[in-house]
């Protein structure tokens, strides 16, 4: 589980985040108006090393632009495989500050400081990618059947993100 704002948020099996009292904080915190909600989750995977998971929520003034040029960089409805993508996922302190779409012409940040789950960066840094699921306003979290290879396509995308852990860069 994890909390949003209205409380706990059933995750889907094998991802864990920070829980509150564990001393790492809230995953998310209530977007302001026009902002994007990130979660940042770990799947286990039997076999291998773990994934990082950034799940990124826009309101609903943006998220049809968001979806709009996450599919057109190669994001696709969130069963199955997540397809590579042109999406880079930029890590700084071991925490994601910023999502650059459509060859790094479109950006969004975080509306808080994103707090990350232990071994988020490090699955992240393994894997030297980042699996990005966009989510419609108010899911925060997709049902578990969006992630699931067998179930059917729902309003959740996904793709496969580069990671890019280097010096800060300045738009």
């Amino acid at each position: 589980m994890i909390w949003g704002s209205g409380g706990p948020v059933r995750l889907p099996d094998g991802m864990f985040a920070p829980s509150p009292g564990s001393g790492s904080g809230l995953c998310c915190r209530a977007a302001e108006p026009g902002s994007t909600l990130w979660a940042p989750v770990v799947r286990a995977a039997e076999p291998g090393p773990a994934f990082a998971v950034l799940v990124v929520e826009a309101d609903g003034r943006t998220h049809g632009d968001l979806a709009a040029v996450a599919l057109a960089g190669g994001f696709a409805p969130a069963v199955g495989e997540p397809p590579l993508t042109d999406a880079v996922v930029e890590i700084r302190d071991g925490a994601p500050v910023r999502l650059r779409l459509a060859g790094g012409r479109t950006l969004r940040e975080p509306a808080h400081e994103v707090r990350v789950p232990p071994g988020w960066a490090a699955a992240a840094a393994g894997r030297q990618s980042v699996l990005v699921l966009v989510v419609p306003p108010g899911t925060l979290i997709p049902d578990p059947a969006a992630l699931d290879p067998d179930g059917t396509a729902g309003p959740a995308l996904h793709g496969t993100a580069a990671v890019d852990d280097g010096p800060v860069t300045v738009t």
